[in-house]
């Protein structure tokens, strides 16, 4: 029987991952205090978000995924001149000067390695690379177990968020959507369910798509769903296209791996073509929600470990076997730029 995904579900799992994700909101009260002093610092003198940046030698992204997850706790808050200052609630309770401080119980927490991993990605300015894919790095994707064992849980949120996800999106007048990194896919399928003259190019690592074309099947769409192998960073992408959607993706990289991959995108679209951008994003004031912060962290947080890394690298194909050619699975559905 052909699964749906245009019916979401009864109730909204949103709780339930926003419980997952609370052990990551200890860790950022535990760097704030110990090594990183940021209520200290800023109870002495307000200042401005780019000041403590630089004091705390933190790069712009990393800076972003702190210090906005403190403004979404309300622990510092940004005055009328953008100066920030420790709330209230900071002051009395994470200042190491107050009576009522808990600054020496979080500095405890600050000493396991979890907070002590999270501090040094912060400080290299390293995003999560657990479910990543850049030709020359190790990447999860390269082991096909573990990489068919994340898809098809990340396949599980992604059912639930496709009926919603597809209510927001029009794609009536176009006839190839091209879906870049498309992990499991369930959201292009979606939209070939309720659009059914819509074809789909899905791009993403060979491991990845074996899980794709599966989900494909059962969907009952894998008749207008293509899959190609590609680098989303170094191969060429299909042209022509109606639609290009980012889903989940840009979340995974800094500033500039992000320009570069929405021009790429954008290289790829047919004259008037829609990029879709679906993503977990923070308000413009930059603090909060506060569930979208604190999966910021977590992103963070998801990192190959010197196990992982061994693994891959014992598993992973000789080079001269990588896709190098984006195009070269494709069957006639993308159109070419006229």
């Amino acid at each position: 029987m052909t699964q749906s995904l245009l019916s979401p579900p009864a109730a909204d799992p949103a709780p339930v991952l926003a419980l997952l994700d609370q052990q990551y909101g200890s860790y950022v009260l535990a760097a704030a205090v110990e090594p990183f002093s940021i209520f200290d610092r800023l109870a002495e003198r307000a200042r401005s978000e780019e000041a403590l940046r630089a004091e705390l030698g933190l790069a712009p992204r990393a800076a972003t995924v702190l210090l906005t997850a403190l403004r979404a706790m309300g622990l510092i808050v940004a005055g009328p001149d953008g100066l920030l200052t420790p709330s209230d609630l900071a002051l009395e309770h994470l200042c190491t000067d107050s009576p009522f401080e808990t600054a020496r119980y979080l500095k405890l927490r600050g000493r396991t390695p979890e907070v002590v991993s999270f501090v040094d990605r912060l400080r290299k300015n390293t995003p999560g690379d657990y479910y990543i894919y850049r030709k020359g790095s190790p990447s999860m994707m390269d082991n096909a177990a573990r990489c068919r064992a994340v898809t098809l849980a990340l396949a599980g949120v992604a059912r639930s968020v496709a009926p919603h996800f597809v209510r927001c999106v029009s794609l009536a007048d176009a006839r190839v959507l091209l879906d870049v990194g498309c992990g499991s896919g369930l959201y292009s399928m979606a939209c070939l369910q309720a659009y059914p003259r819509l074809k789909v190019v899905a791009v993403d690592h060979k491991n990845v798509l074996e899980v794709t074309r599966e989900l494909a099947v059962e969907h009952g769409v894998a008749d207008r769903l293509e899959c190609v192998a590609a680098d989303m960073f170094a191969d060429p992408l299909p042209g022509g296209c109606d639609a290009v959607l980012l889903s989940k993706v840009l979340h995974d990289w800094d500033v500039a791996e992000c320009e570069s991959l929405v021009s790429r995108c954008g290289g790829a679209l047919a004259k008037g073509g829609q990029l879709l951008i679906h993503d977990c994003f923070l308000n413009d004031g930059m603090d909060g929600p506060l569930a979208v912060a604190i999966h910021s962290v977590a992103l963070d947080c998801a990192a190959v470990d010197a196990e992982d890394a061994a693994d891959m690298e014992a598993e992973a194909p000789p080079e001269a076997e990588a896709p190098t050619e984006a195009g070269k699975e494709n069957s006639g559905i993308v159109a070419e730029s006229s």
